[in-house]
């Protein structure tokens, strides 16, 4: 159930492991003296710009893109967006490890399995693994690990 790669847990990693889709994926700076953009195209048509925050990883199940944005204070936003029709499907907050155990370094993985989407969790004191609903976003089971 848990496992920790990481190399796995970076977003280049994620645009390398993806490079095989007919989606591309590029880190691009915005302008000058501005901060990086992650940009999900398709035939050199931009289907999704977000800041490329920090630690930010992603995933692609099929036309769907889910990225997850840890947050400063642990746990992290994961976001379900369709490529194809370029509309939020979900979001959800993990709560992560509990509040004790928090923060500001923590790594995220995220992985397919089966129907759910599987996120590990690393702060560095705590491990912590959810897995949410691949079409609602519900989690659907989660552990912390000492």
């Amino acid at each position: 159930m848990w496992h920790w790669d990481e190399k796995a847990a970076s977003l280049e990693y994620c645009i390398d492991n993806n490079a095989g889709s007919s989606y591309q994926f590029r880190i691009a700076q915005f302008s000058e003296g501005g901060g990086d953009f992650f940009r999900v195209l398709k035939n050199d048509d931009i289907l999704i710009s977000l800041p490329a925050i920090y630690r930010m990883v992603f995933v692609l199940s099929g036309d769907t893109l889910i990225y997850a944005i840890p947050n400063t204070k642990g746990g992290a936003t994961v976001v379900a967006f369709d490529l194809k029709q370029k509309v939020r499907l979900w979001e959800s907050v993990l709560q992560g490890v509990p509040s004790e155990l928090k923060t500001s370094k923590n790594r995220l993985i995220l992985e397919l399995a089966n129907n759910a989407i599987k996120i590990c969790e690393d702060t560095g004191f705590a491990r912590f693994v959810e897995f949410l609903s691949l079409t609602t976003g519900a989690s659907v089971g989660k552990k912390v690990f000492p």
